[in-house]
C-alpha cells in the first residue's frame, strides 16, 4: 500500500547502510536480486534524483528473485534448499517489516 511504501522508502533513506549491508551481502547478492520490473522511472516525490541509492528508492515492490531450474524442484534436498534461501532473505524481510511496524 502507498503508506507502507512511503515508510519503507523512508527507512531505506534513513538507514541506507543497514539496507545495503543486506542487499549487497555476499550470501544474498550471489543468489538473489530485487525485481525492478515495477520501479518508478523518476525519483519518488521528496527524494533527490541524484541520490546514489535512488534506484532502491524508486522500487514500488520488494520482490526477491532467484532462478531455480526445473530439475532443482525434484531434488531430494529441495526443502532444505528452500529453508536455506529463506534464511538468506530473512534479514531483508525483517528490515521491511521493521519499516512498517
Amino acid at each position: 500500500s502507498a503508506p507502507h511504501l512511503k515508510l519503507i522508502r523512508q527507512e531505506i533513506d534513513y538507514n541506507i547502510g543497514d539496507f545495503l549491508a543486506i542487499v549487497k551481502d555476499k550470501n544474498f547478492a550471489k543468489d538473489f536480486s530485487l525485481s525492478t520490473q515495477n520501479a518508478l522511472k523518476n525519483a519518488p516525490k521528496g527524494y533527490d534524483p541524484s541520490d546514489p541509492n535512488i534506484e532502491y528508492l524508486k522500487l514500488k515492490s520488494f520482490e526477491v528473485l532467484k532462478k531455480i531450474d526445473d530439475e532443482e524442484f525434484f531434488d531430494q534436498e529441495i526443502v532444505d534448499k528452500l529453508k536455506s534461501y529463506y534464511a538468506k532473505i530473512y534479514p531483508l524481510i525483517a528490515f521491511l517489516r521493521n519499516a512498517i511496524d
